[in-house]
């Protein structure tokens, strides 16, 4: 882009409206001396489920559970998890346990709950196909979610707020069929300490793809060889 002539600013980092200035009050410049010592990309999490970051401890654990009951014979789920997420996905908990927009889900703690109970997962195409972006109606007026939806309560717990924000952790517990199952996620999928699998980054990928048109496997070559790619070739692959 320099060398086609487009200008930017003088000092984009450390200048009085760069970047630093607009992320914190007290910057420390120094910090990015170790940028040729450390893989910043690798540090990055990746969200495996197309909702609120809170939720995903939750989910993780939910989808372990979910194996090994029947949506039918729940009786009562609940959620710990930190107090930031029980205000953004459990409060009010009459308007969280009745999403009405894609958005909503995203927040809702009970339908994230219900959905992962019902479909095993809340990974990118069931979420997508619940919420209404497929050629199926939207699913948060379903009987069985909404049954699901009333059946989950959203808490926190001094452990998992003690414990933030180093970890991100999530306490559930399944009640069905007069049987508690419970499980303990202290760090999600996607975490730098708990990275998603070349195969789970790929699932994602073809739910974010279903019915756009884009070839999954295509697109997958393109990224797996871009030292021998043009960036015409990576945007023809990545269009429908």
């Amino acid at each position: 882009m320099a060398a086609a002539g487009v200008v930017g600013a003088a000092d984009p980092l450390d200048g009085e409206h760069g970047f630093f200035a607009g992320y914190s009050d007290d910057p420390n410049p120094a910090a990015f001396d170790r940028l040729d010592e450390r893989d910043a990309v690798a540090e990055t999490g990746r969200k495996p489920y197309p909702c609120c970051r809170y939720l995903h401890s939750a989910i993780d654990g939910l989808r372990d559970i979910a194996s090994a009951v029947d949506p039918v014979d729940v009786e009562a789920v609940e959620i710990a998890i930190p107090s930031a997420g029980v205000r953004l996905t459990g409060d009010p908990i009459a308007a969280r346990r009745r999403p009405e927009s894609f958005v909503d889900c995203q927040f809702s703690a009970p339908f994230a709950a219900a959905l992962t109970l019902t479909e095993g997962t809340a990974g990118a195409e069931p979420f997508l196909r619940a919420v209404g972006r497929f050629d199926d109606p939207p699913r948060w007026d379903d009987p069985e979610l909404r049954r699901l939806m009333d059946a989950t309560s959203v808490t926190t717990d001094e452990a998992i707020e003690r414990r933030f924000p180093a970890e991100w952790g999530a306490e559930v517990a399944v009640t069905a069929a007069g049987e508690t199952h419970e499980r303990s996620v202290s760090v999600p999928l996607g975490e730098p300490e708990k990275p998603m699998s070349d195969a789970e980054t790929r699932a994602k990928a073809e739910g974010l793809l279903a019915r756009t048109g884009i070839d999954a496997d295509r697109l997958t070559a393109v990224i797996e060889s871009l030292g021998d790619r043009s960036l015409a070739e990576l945007v023809d692959a990545a269009t429908a």
